[in-house]
């Protein structure tokens, strides 16, 4: 599907890893031109990647979203293959590593899904509400330090003023980088998710690292 993007695409790579591993039948998901970033960054998805001109017609094909848990795969599913296959890419390990660790990350969603009406009635809500109530769902010792990782900077600067009482804000810098942004949700040591596929992938991430570095 064309709205499809990383996010909706890892869940794809991650079904069919899943499949592949409780089946023992191999599946592949075919490529499209907005996957190569994730490929160079994740090398491991390759294989997991087919071209339409390497399908025989006579193979099985499907279409479908693959983001159903307990139907595409489990929770466990997606641990493993973040660490399995994503963990290990040498390059995004050194993301991980440049990017501050003792932090509360928050992660805001604005985009098509406030600029679009449709949209906004579905997935819209107050954000602000949301994350000043799981701030403080913190201890106050492990709050003196945000970071804020949007693709609405300047909303978050005058929406989210109360992240700045008292303690040090800062904010990714732009333009972005999807990759140093999903490193910093990797990293976190408090995590404060948006609802969109790029903020649970943090947290996927954030939970297939070991039990020392895993976030709240």
């Amino acid at each position: 599907a064309e709205p499809m993007n990383g996010g909706n695409y890892l869940y794809l790579w991650a079904t069919a890893w899943a499949r592949h591993r409780d089946t023992g039948e191999r599946w592949l998901v075919r490529h499209k031109p907005k996957m190569d970033p994730w490929l160079q960054e994740f090398p491991a998805l390759r294989d997991l990647t087919v071209g339409e001109s390497d399908v025989s017609w006579r193979q099985k094909r499907t279409v479908e979203w693959g983001q159903q848990a307990g139907r595409d795969f489990r929770f466990k599913d997606l641990r493993d293959f973040a660490r399995e296959l994503m963990l290990a890419s040498k390059t995004f390990g050194r993301r991980m590593a440049a990017r501050p660790h003792e932090a509360v990350v928050v992660n805001v969603r604005r985009g098509d899904y406030y600029t679009d009406e449709k949209l906004k009635a579905v997935f819209g809500f107050d954000i602000a509400g949301y994350v000043h109530a799981a701030l403080h769902r913190i201890p106050a010792e492990r709050r003196d330090r945000v970071v804020v990782v949007s693709d609405d900077p300047d909303w978050c600067a005058t929406n989210l003023d109360f992240l700045g009482r008292g303690r040090s804000v800062s904010f990714m810098p732009t333009p972005h980088d999807m990759f140093e942004d999903l490193a910093q949700l990797a990293v976190a040591r408090d995590l404060i998710l948006a609802n969109s596929t790029f903020s649970y992938w943090g947290g996927y991430l954030a939970s297939a690292r070991s039990a020392r570095e895993r976030p709240r």
